[in-house]
């Protein structure tokens, strides 16, 4: 038996075309964020890292001196190495920091008992 090749009604459209925004609307949006949402907004915009990329990150994973992301085990269990967007380095530098002093004033006060 031949194989039937489909007519028009038989191939199907998508319900509905991806939609992109616009410029203006990226940084409409960039500017309504602040704090850790800004920085994660424009990682996620400027390196095209997808949400879990940027939720999963490591401070490990950031290089400074390099401008560089890694990102481990996205889709495919791969690791990519991602830009640091400039915009974003000073900001995320300070926070990274602002961090560590607070999980060490934390350790320091906190008693151990047996």
């Amino acid at each position: 038996m031949a194989p039937t090749v489909p007519t028009n009604t038989d191939i199907k459209k998508p319900k509905r075309l991806p939609e992109a925004y616009t410029r203006k609307q990226v940084k409409q949006v960039i500017d309504a964020l602040s704090g850790v949402s800004w920085i994660m907004g424009n990682i996620l915009h400027s390196a095209g890292l997808r949400l879990m990329e940027c939720i999963r990150l490591r401070v490990k994973g950031v290089d400074f001196s390099c401008d560089q992301i890694l990102v481990r085990e996205d889709q495919g269990n791969k690791d990519r190495v991602m830009m640091l967007p400039q915009t974003v380095s000073e900001p995320l530098a300070s926070l990274l920091e602002y961090s560590e002093v607070s999980v060490c004033k934390v350790r320091r006060n906190r008693r151990l008992t047996r």
